[in-house]
Order: C-alpha cells, then sequence, then structure tokens
C-alpha cells in the first residue's frame, strides 16, 4: 500500500498519464484519418490520370470493349464508387455500371483535372475528373470516383488495436509508478 503523502502525487500522476495517453490516442487517430484521406486522394487522382491516357488509343479507335476493360480494371477496389468515359457532348460512352451506358450528362466545362462532391447510392463520394486530350483537342473526360467516408472505415477497423496500445502503455506507466513509489528509499 502507499503511504497517506504519496497517495496524492500518485493520483495525480495517473490522472495525467489518462489524459495525455487520451490526448495522444485522439490526435494519433484524427492523424490517420488526414493521412489515410489524402493518400486516398492522390491515388484516385492518379487513377483518373491512368485512365484518361491509357484509352486514349481506344478513345479514338472507339474500341468500346477495350474502353469497359480500362473502365471496370480502375474501379475494381470497394473504396471506389464508380468509373466512366464521357463524350465532349456529355453522353457516357462506358461506365462501371453498365445502366448508366449512353445516357447523357452536361459535360464538364475544364482544362485541368477537377473534383466535385456528390451523392452515389446515398453515399458521399468525391470524383475526380481527367480531361482526355490529344494534343490540344479535348475528346472527353475520365471520371474516377471514392466513397468519402471509406477511410473513417478502415479507420474504425483499426481503432480497437490503436486503443489497446495506448491503454496497455497508461497501464504500464501507472504500474510502474505504483512500484517506484511504493518501493521508493
Amino acid at each position: 500500500m502507499l503511504s497517506d503523502d504519496i497517495k496524492p502525487t500518485f493520483k495525480k500522476f495517473s490522472l495525467l498519464t489518462f489524459i495525455t495517453i487520451s490526448i495522444f490516442c485522439y490526435l494519433h487517430i484524427q492523424d490517420a484519418r488526414i493521412l489515410t484521406k489524402t493518400l486516398m486522394h492522390s491515388h484516385v487522382t492518379s487513377q483518373a490520370k491512368i485512365l484518361a491516357n491509357g484509352s486514349l488509343d481506344d478513345l479514338l479507335s472507339k474500341d468500346y470493349g477495350e474502353l469497359e476493360q480500362w473502365v471496370v480494371s480502375t474501379a475494381m477496389a470497394a473504396e471506389y464508387a464508380y468509373a466512366f468515359i464521357m463524350s465532349t457532348d456529355g453522353k457516357i460512352i462506358v461506365h462501371s455500371d453498365l445502366s448508366q451506358v449512353g445516357k447523357k450528362q452536361s459535360p464538364p466545362n475544364i482544362k485541368d483535372a477537377s473534383f466535385k462532391e456528390t451523392l452515389h447510392n446515398k453515399k458521399s463520394v468525391t470524383e475526380v475528373i481527367q480531361p482526355i486530350y490529344l494534343e490540344k483537342k479535348l475528346l472527353g473526360t475520365a471520371h474516377v470516383a471514392y466513397l468519402t467516408n471509406h477511410s473513417d472505415e478502415n479507420i474504425k477497423e483499426h481503432l480497437l488495436t490503436i486503443l489497446f496500445w495506448y491503454i496497455l502503455i497508461g497501464l504500464i506507466l501507472i504500474t510502474g509508478a505504483y512500484f517506484l513509489l511504493k518501493y521508493r528509499r
């Protein structure tokens, strides 16, 4: 048992340890959330550029089978909502959801890659739009959308692991302090 003069010090140390670990845990989770979203955004932007550049020859030759392969391979992962290629007049040429092929939308008026937040199947998505150019002539746009909140779902999967380690560290620190105070000379 701790002596009465050390108990207040131990309680303060335990409280300070708990508060510090809680703050670090919160900051760690927020940092992971920001990093995951940034990486996802960067990855999808790259995927849209690859789709735009890789589909150029097939778009010119009107090889819709190959275009479909490009689109399907772009949006294979669970965090992707869809991918499609649109002509300059707004007609969807190929889409990862075949029911969307042939539909019309207003074509985006862009010169460089752009982004828009929208809803897809009642879920928030971020759509990356990459223009497809041959020299300086616009042939269409490549669209790749990812689930905006997918990174939060990934973090939730790891949340218990993060909490376990922070709680374990806290218990080790508090136990160590207890024994140091109890057996001090």
